[in-house]
């Protein structure tokens, strides 16, 4: 099944999907409105970047996605400065040298923060090619990202 505008209807929001579908749906909800292949939820314990759910457009049912050190990542440099970070081309993107031999090398993510402010995560689109988001995006990808902790992430979360 493809997850999309056009598979679930036109008049779908990601909170519809998610809480209909749950996270897996959603992030294909959101990864169909990209050129991304990847869309994932990740969450931060300790030095560790763990993946809670990962939606990879040319590999449809696979949910899940590697762990990896928070240091090594672009969900870390997002984490660290609490707002959206767009990468088109980590290969020459100056902001971030250390990433230069990166594998991931278009990323686009939100922090997930839990109501206290902390940021315990992201939401995030990357791509293993040079890739850009439309700006008209960004308030969905930053409206999924609250969602998220509501529905995932908290505690007494409800799905996924």
């Amino acid at each position: 099944m493809e997850y999309g505008v056009t598979s679930v209807g036109r008049t779908s929001t990601f909170r519809d999907v998610l809480v209909r579908d749950g996270l897996y749906a959603a992030l294909g909800f959101l990864n169909n409105r990209v050129d991304f292949r990847f869309t994932g939820v990740y969450r931060f314990d300790g030095a560790i970047l763990r993946n809670v759910c990962l939606f990879d457009r040319e590999a449809p049912g696979e949910s899940g996605g590697q762990d990896a050190p928070v240091s090594q990542t672009y969900c870390g440099i997002t984490g660290s400065g609490g707002d959206v970070l767009n990468v088109e081309n980590g290969q020459v993107d100056p902001r971030f040298p250390w990433m230069q031999g990166s594998a991931v090398i278009a990323y686009c993510g939100v922090p997930v923060f839990e109501p206290r402010g902390d940021v315990i995560g992201t939401v995030c689109h990357f791509d293993l090619r040079p890739c850009r988001i439309p700006k008209a995006e960004l308030p969905t990808i930053r409206t999924a990202a609250g969602l998220v902790w509501t529905y995932c992430l908290a505690a007494d979360a409800t799905i996924c």
